[in-house]
């Protein structure tokens, strides 16, 4: 995942369709391998809804599943650590 300012005058928000001009900042964001522009509000939005999926997963009772889960995640960031 990568993340920068866009400074292409011709580029929109490939979410709202907002202009360049319209917008506080326009953003280049690539995730899963695609590049797409994004205006200031529509970061804003992404954040707190990335936010609360956050704080709500945090927030929440871990189920046997859920333990099992999280120890299998570790166990791959460990080995990607080497």
């Amino acid at each position: 995942m990568k993340m920068r300012v866009a400074n292409d005058t011709e580029s929109y928000c490939n979410e709202c369709g907002t202009k360049y001009g319209y917008t506080k900042e326009m953003y280049q964001i690539q995730l899963f391998g695609e590049i797409n522009y994004i205006c200031f509000d529509c970061v804003d939005k992404l954040f707190h809804k990335t936010l609360s999926a956050n704080v709500k997963y945090n927030a929440k009772v871990k189920t046997k599943e859920d333990m099992k889960r999280i120890m299998q995640s570790k166990k791959v960031e460990e080995e990607q650590d080497g």
